[in-house]
């Protein structure tokens, strides 16, 4: 069975051969990070749009004018360059954040739809620049309505297993579906104490 080779290991002359068709295109547009290669057939313009390195084309379309060609091309060439301009953007902040988490933090998700539920993690491992391990721990409730009332977290009485996390800005992570932020506190007499959360139950 015959495989189109990887776009990837092709070389920039192996590349444009697939295509132009083989060169039956009649030019070619570079746009940087993208490439239009035209076509004639039977009278009419075909252009036939190329991002990065692929060999399959993104568009094909029939234009009636070269002017139309060019304007649509144009405005595509623009979207991709924008595109690819964002994507570095992405990269760029991702390689350059660090978060300052630390062994002993303990984060706190709040979640739910009808009521307020409530779940406290502690970090306990660091993993590289951009992860963490965290644990559940318990908490201390007290009712304070009608199945309502405010709790606070217990470092150190965990009740749920190792959980590998990417930390993201602001130091937050996601633990599950619900993500986890660092939690308030003041230090008194050398001891955190963190300010309560409100939870709710209607269950």
């Amino acid at each position: 069975m015959f495989r189109k080779p990887d776009p990837r290991t092709l070389t920039t002359e192996q590349r444009h051969e697939i295509r132009s068709g083989y060169g039956r295109a009649v030019f070619a547009m570079n746009y940087g990070p993208c490439a239009v290669y035209v076509f004639e057939r039977g009278g009419k313009l075909s252009a036939y749009g190329f991002r990065g390195k692929a060999t399959n084309a993104e568009f094909q379309y029939s234009f009636s004018s070269m002017a139309a060609l060019g304007a649509y091309s144009d405005e595509w060439a623009a979207g991709v360059a924008a595109s690819e301009t964002a994507k570095a953007a992405r990269r760029a902040e991702r390689s350059a954040f660090r978060h300052t988490l630390a062994v002993g933090d303990v984060l706190k998700s709040s979640w739910g739809y009808e009521q307020t539920n409530v779940d406290w993690y502690e970090v306990v491992g660091l993993v590289g620049s951009t992860m963490v391990e965290v644990r559940q721990i318990a908490a201390q409730r007290r009712e304070d309505g009608h199945m309502s009332g405010t709790c606070a977290p217990l470092p150190g009485h965990y009740v749920g297993g190792i959980v590998r996390c990417r930390v993201s800005a602001g130091n937050s992570v996601q633990v599950g579906r619900n993500h986890a932020s660092p939690a308030k506190f003041v230090t008194v007499g050398g001891v955190r104490v963190f300010t309560p959360a409100y939870w709710s139950s209607y269950a």
